[in-house]
C-alpha cells in the first residue's frame, strides 16, 4: 500500500479570517467580496444557508444582506496569507511532507502506519482540533491513499460538523460512494459530468463501474488515471518542489477608469514594485516581461474593443525594480491610446530563471557594473518596506499612496491584525 495522503482545507477560509478577532461575529452571517467588491467569493455556513450563492454579483444579494444582517468584507489578502502560512506551519507539526495546494488547502503524506481505522479517525480527529486551537481557523480533513480519495474524503468531511474528518482507506464500495455525485469526484468538471449523467452515470459507485477502456475511449487518459485513483492505485505525483515558477502574473482591475497617460504609468508602476519584489523573494530573474493593457468594453464600441500588449526583453535575468521600471514605462507609452477608457493593467514574467546557482551573462550586455549597485539598493528597499509597511519606501512614478484615484475599492477591509502595528486588537 502506498503512503497514507490527507487533504487538510480550511472551512469557508476567507469567512473563517475575518471570525477570529471577533468574536462577535459568531454565527452571524458573513460574505466576502472580490477586488474592488465586485462579487461574493467566500461565505460562512449561515450566508450559504440564505442561498447566497458562490460568484454572485455582489448587487444582486444586497437585499438578502440588509433583510438577515449579513456582515460584509472587502478581501484582505495579505491577512489571509498570513493566516494560511499558520495554518501550514500547525500542519506540519505532524508531518514534516506538506505540498500547499492552494491558500486554503494542503496535501499532507504519512510515512507510518497507523494499528486500525479507529487509531487513524483518533489522530485526524486530534489533528484538526489543534490546528483549530492554534490558528483559530476551523478545517475538515480527508484521508485516503491517493489524492483523489483524499479529496473525495474530505467533501464528506465538509458535510459535518467542525474539526470533522474522513477515512476511505477501502475500494469503492455502494455504501460510501452511491449517494456522491459524479461531479463530486477530482478531475471531473462539469463538463465531463454532464456527459456521463447522459450516459446514465449519476453518482461515483456507478463511475467506479465503468470500464478503464471505454473511459479511455471515450474522454481519454486523465479519466483513466482519476479512475485508478478511486482504487487506491496513486497516478497523480507529488508537487515538484525543487521547480520554479513557469510564470508570475500582477494584474488587478481599476476601480474607475483610468484615460490619462499618467494614470497609466502610475499604475503600471505598482504593478512592477510588486511584481520585483515577488521575483526577489523567491531568487528569480526575468528575461521577458508582458505588459499589457485592457479597455472597459462596456464603454466602447464594438470596433474599439481590443488589448494590447508589449514584450520587454532582457539580456541577463533581472529582478531590479529599476530596469523593470524602465522597460515597463516604455512600453506604457507605446501602448497609451488617447481616448480610451482603461480598466486593467497588468505584467507577466516570463523566462524565469533561479539566480541562487548562477546566470551566464551575456557578451553584449553592458549594465553588469550598474546591475550590481541596483541589487544593493534592492536590498535596502526590501529592508525597509519589510520592517515599516509596504510603501514606506517607493518610486516616484507610482505616486504616493494616498493620491492613487485608480487604486482597488475596498470599503468594507478589516484590519491588517497580523501584518501591520497599528491594527493590533487592544484588550
Amino acid at each position: 500500500m502506498s503512503d497514507l495522503i490527507a487533504l487538510v482545507d480550511c472551512n469557508n477560509f476567507y469567512a473563517s479570517c475575518e471570525r477570529v478577532f471577533r468574536p462577535d461575529l459568531s454565527g452571524v452571517p458573513i460574505i466576502v467580496l472580490s477586488n474592488n467588491d465586485g462579487c461574493v467569493v467566500a461565505r460562512s455556513y449561515e450566508s450559504k444557508a440564505l442561498g447566497i450563492a458562490m460568484g454572485v454579483p455582489y448587487f444582486k444579494v444586497k437585499d438578502i444582506v440588509e433583510r438577515y444582517g449579513v456582515k460584509v468584507f472587502s478581501s484582505n489578502y495579505s491577512l489571509y496569507a498570513e493566516f494560511s502560512d499558520r495554518v501550514m506551519l500547525s500542519v506540519a507539526k505532524f508531518s514534516p511532507f506538506v505540498e500547499p495546494y492552494s491558500i486554503d488547502e494542503c496535501f499532507v503524506y504519512f510515512k507510518f502506519s497507523f494499528p486500525s481505522k479507529f487509531d487513524m479517525d483518533v489522530y485526524f480527529s486530534a489533528m484538526s482540533r489543534r490546528i483549530y486551537q492554534v490558528t483559530g481557523i476551523p478545517v475538515s480533513i480527508g484521508v485516503g491513499y491517493s489524492k483523489t480519495m483524499a479529496k473525495l474524503a474530505n467533501k464528506i468531511a465538509k458535510s459535518k460538523f467542525h474539526y470533522a474528518c474522513s477515512i476511505l482507506d477501502s475500494k469503492p464500495s455502494s455504501e460510501i460512494f452511491e449517494g456522491l455525485d459524479v461531479g463530486d469526484v477530482w478531475g471531473v468538471g462539469p463538463k465531463i459530468a454532464a456527459k456521463l449523467r447522459l450516459l446514465g452515470v449519476n453518482d461515483v459507485y456507478g463511475f467506479t463501474k465503468l470500464s478503464r477502456v471505454f473511459l479511455r475511449n471515450k474522454f481519454g487518459m486523465n479519466m483513466v488515471r482519476t479512475y485508478d485513483e478511486l482504487y487506491n492505485i496513486p497516478c497523480i505525483p507529488p508537487f515538484d518542489f525543487s521547480s520554479h515558477k513557469k510564470q508570475i502574473v500582477v494584474s488587478r482591475s481599476f476601480c474607475k477608469n483610468v484615460i490619462t497617460l499618467d494614470g497609466l504609468i502610475e499604475a503600471v508602476s505598482v504593478r512592477v514594485s510588486m511584481l520585483a519584489e515577488k521575483l526577489r523573494y523567491q531568487g528569480l530573474g526575468v528575461c521577458r516581461l508582458v505588459v499589457f493593457v485592457s479597455p472597459n468594453r462596456f464603454d466602447l464600441g464594438s470596433d474599439m474593443l481590443f488589448s494590447r500588449s508589449s514584450v520587454c526583453t532582457f539580456l541577463s535575468p533581472v529582478n531590479n525594480t529599476n530596469e523593470l521600471l524602465s522597460a515597463a514605462i516604455k512600453a506604457i507609452r507605446g501602448l497609451f491610446v488617447e481616448g480610451v477608457k482603461y480598466k486593467k493593467v497588468g505584467v507577466v514574467a516570463m523566462s524565469l530563471f533561479p539566480l541562487s546557482s548562477g546566470v551566464q551573462s551575456s557578451l553584449f550586455d553592458s549594465d553588469l557594473s550598474r546591475r550590481t549597485r541596483f541589487n544593493d539598493l534592492m536590498v535596502s528597499l526590501d529592508a525597509v518596506n519589510r520592517r515599516f509597511g509596504r510603501d514606506s519606501l517607493y518610486y516616484a512614478s507610482s505616486n504616493h499612496v494616498c493620491s492613487r484615484s485608480w487604486e482597488m475599492s475596498s470599503v468594507a477591509r478589516s484590519p491588517g491584525y497580523l501584518t501591520s502595528w497599528g491594527d493590533i486588537p487592544v484588550v
